[in-house]
Formats: C-alpha cells, sequence, structure tokens
C-alpha cells in the first residue's frame, strides 16, 4: 500500500499514469534483430523483412495485438485509484459508492475532511460519476483533491491529477454543488458537477503502509 501523497505547492499538479508500453507476443517470436525500439518502429522493420501479402495480414494483426490491448490497460480510472490509497472497500461505478456506503455502514456526511471520499453524481459528462480523495480542507468551502481520470480530452485521460483546487458552489454551503479547477485555463472550470457528499474512509493521512 502507498503511502499517504502529500500536498504540494501550487494550485495544480499532474503525473502521468501511462505505463510503459511493453512488446507483445508477436514481436518476441520473430528475428530478435527486429525488436527493439516502439511498437511502430518493430513493426515497419518487421515488414520490411517478409512479402507483401504477409505484410498486410501481420498489420492488421499487429493493430489488434498492440493497440486496443495497452491503450485500455494504461488509463487508470477514479474509482481504483481513490480504492487504492484510502483502502475503502467498496468497488462498481463512481457514483455508486454513495448508496454502497450506506449498505457497508460507512460514515457519510457534507463536511470536508482530509481522507475523505468526494462522490459526484451522474451526469451527461460523468455518465459513471466520479470519486476524488481530499487531500486537505483549505476552508469552508474550498478543499483540495487528489484523483484520477479527470481530463475530459482522450489525450489526457487516465493521469492521476494532485493537489486539485475544488470550491463548493452550492446555496447551502452543504458541498451539492461544486466546480473543479481547471489546468488548461488556469482557473476555476465553469462548469458545476453536482455531487453526494463525502465518504469518510478508514486509512487515515500519513498512516498508510
Amino acid at each position: 500500500m502507498r503511502t499517504w501523497r502529500q500536498v504540494r505547492e501550487g494550485p495544480h499538479k499532474s503525473i502521468s499514469s501511462f505505463p510503459r508500453k511493453r512488446e507483445s507476443s508477436f514481436f518476441r517470436s520473430v528475428d530478435p534483430r527486429l525488436r527493439g525500439g516502439d511498437g511502430l518502429g518493430v513493426l515497419q522493420r518487421f515488414l520490411r523483412s517478409i512479402s507483401a501479402p504477409a505484410s498486410l495480414f501481420a498489420a492488421a494483426l499487429t493493430l489488434c495485438l498492440i493497440s486496443t490491448p495497452l491503450e485500455a490497460a494504461s488509463l487508470l480510472q477514479c474509482v481504483p485509484y481513490a480504492r487504492d490509497i484510502t483502502n475503502v472497500p467498496l468497488q462498481g461505478d463512481a457514483w455508486t459508492w454513495w448508496g454502497k456506503a450506506a449498505r457497508s455502514r460507512l460514515d457519510r456526511g457534507r463536511e470536508p475532511e482530509a481522507g475523505s471520499i468526494l462522490v459526484f453524481r451522474r451526469t451527461e459528462r460523468l455518465r459513471r460519476g466520479h470519486v476524488a480523495v481530499v487531500a486537505e480542507v483549505v476552508n469552508r468551502r474550498e478543499i483540495v483533491v487528489d484523483h484520477a481520470n479527470w481530463a475530459s480530452r482522450r489525450a489526457m485521460r487516465g493521469r492521476v491529477d494532485l493537489a486539485v483546487r475544488v470550491v463548493d458552489v452550492s446555496p447551502a454551503n452543504d458541498w451539492s454543488a461544486v466546480r473543479v479547477w481547471h489546468a488548461a485555463s488556469d482557473s476555476l472550470g465553469r462548469r458545476v458537477y453536482p455531487t453526494y457528499g463525502f465518504i469518510y474512509a478508514f486509512a487515515i493521512p500519513g498512516t498508510a503502509s
């Protein structure tokens, strides 16, 4: 289990969660002189070494072997990330965590605490909801969270974003509606996201092992 990550300076930090690409078993079976480098370079060297008809088949097979599986495997989702760093015993789509927490007799509430999990409701953009781990409570209306797979752009999905500002914009100051920091514009995002509230996880910041 990883230790709790300390909040870094600045309103927004991010790290890439994409693992280094591995050669598929298809390439490990060919001449060792053809291996090495990225998938595209390997494919080019391999295609030059075989006949034209075989090249077409190899190209199609290679796309199936190295493109889709690696892309799917490289995307880190918000649910496993939150579960990994809090030890909360919940699974399934993020929006279902609120109800599952109640059935699991986990404490829930409207007050943010460091180490708690903010649960976002389903929306047109967040079709499976979203969960984010509270890293710091700044004041009654502002927190800092760590979460994964928040970006809407395809090329940016699967990242872990650290120290992200989230602001309560609900009329009753009950954290039922929030705005999230938008790194590209260096400001709070204009979109308002409805939330259920906070699940108070078992792990306490700084004590995970």
